[in-house]
């Protein structure tokens, strides 16, 4: 098996069946848009719907992306 395809703990985690949101549920949270937290998210997602996350903080304002296959947070400053 090729090393990028090798399962890993997280892919294992975001693609077990217990994980993944009904379908209408999703639909229905995507169309509500991304959760908007004021803390730097830290812990892994569980989904992908929970991988997307916008950090508020004063004036301080980051779009935020979780990275499955590293296992880190990566963000961006918006305007």
């Amino acid at each position: 098996m090729k090393p990028e395809n090798r399962e890993t703990p997280i892919k294992t985690r975001l693609n077990a069946p217990e994980t993944k949101i009904p379908r209408k549920p999703r639909t229905e949270d995507i169309r509500q848009g991304y959760r908007v937290v004021s803390s730097v998210p830290t812990t892994a997602p569980r989904n992908f719907y929970e991988s997307i996350v916008i950090y508020v903080s004063g004036a301080t304002k980051r779009l935020y992306v979780y990275n499955a296959k590293v296992g880190t947070w990566y963000y961006t400053a918006l305007t």
